[in-house]
């Protein structure tokens, strides 16, 4: 795995810690870091704020392709079986 990948993830893992547990972001930051020693990426919580800002935004845009997909792929079944 790339350091890229694993940066993302623990990008991915702080947002998890931010949703699922309402936690801060210095506090997610701590408790990820703690959880995947040895990620090479900044410890100044303006520039995580910054990352989790553009991670969220591809997993937001990443999560929108999917459903508009999905969308055409049940209209697109709907057609082709006479609208059952």
């Amino acid at each position: 795995m790339s350091n890229e990948e694993r940066v993302k993830g623990f990008y991915r893992k702080i947002i998890e810690y931010q949703v699922f547990y309402g936690w801060s972001v210095p506090k997610a930051f701590t408790e990820t870091k703690e959880e995947m020693p040895g990620i090479e990426c900044s410890s100044s919580i303006s520039r995580v704020h910054r990352k989790l800002k553009e991670y969220e935004q591809q997993l937001y845009r990443h999560r929108l392709y999917a459903a508009i997909q999905k969308s055409k792929e049940l209209i697109k079944y709907h057609v082709e079986n006479g609208g059952e």
